[in-house]
């Protein structure tokens, strides 16, 4: 049997091995793998600032975008659990959802995480609501590249951020990626 690997692990593996490879472009510019793991890792360091850990729950409300891959890979390495919610759901369904899920913490569009601060007091295990806007950067500091990040107890380095070209559309490639050697792709 073929053991298990978190998927930030085998992002930081593609950032070692092939830095400036493009690995994720949407309608703004792209990222590198070396770019994507550097700010997975800045908002993995995010998360735990706020006690996001092993376990715990972040509902996702975000569209197809980089701060989603980012969000999707830094959640991995601070331990946490995605919660994806989808963005069309009525109030009542966000609030069952976010109360079924226990989820602590949602990452989403203004104009969705606004709906989520009106209900916040029925929903009692959301400590922290963060909305991110399209351009806006994220709401963290870049720590130096000399700080390491702890990932379960390990120490880890972030690598050199970069930005392309803008393009119309978002696609994530996860070239080379498989811990077996075999590529594979996906898009969104």
């Amino acid at each position: 049997m073929t053991p298990l690997i978190r998927v930030d692990h085998l992002l930081a593996r593609s950032a070692v091995e092939q830095p400036a490879k493009e690995a994720v472009l949407d309608k703004r510019g792209s990222l590198t793998y070396g770019g994507l793991d550097a700010l997975a890792s800045r908002f993995a360091r995010y998360l735990q600032s706020r006690s996001i850990g092993e376990g715990d729950r972040i509902a996702l409300l975000l569209p197809n975008c980089i701060e989603f891959v980012a969000a999707f890979f830094a959640i991995s390495r601070a331990g946490a659990v995605l919660v994806p919610l989808n963005p069309g759901y009525t109030d009542p369904e966000f609030g069952h959802a976010l109360e079924d899920s226990g989820a602590r913490m949602v990452i989403g569009r203004a104009r969705l995480t606004e709906r989520i601060e009106a209900m916040r007091e029925d929903l009692l295990k959301l400590d922290h609501v963060l909305a991110i806007e399209d351009g806006q950067s994220m709401p963290f500091d870049s720590p130096p590249l000399d700080e390491p990040l702890e990932i379960l107890g390990a120490p880890v380095l972030g690598v050199a951020f970069s930005v392309d070209a803008p393009n119309a559309f978002l696609a994530v490639r996860l070239n080379d990626m498989a811990p077996d050697g075999t590529s594979s792709q996906v898009t969104y």
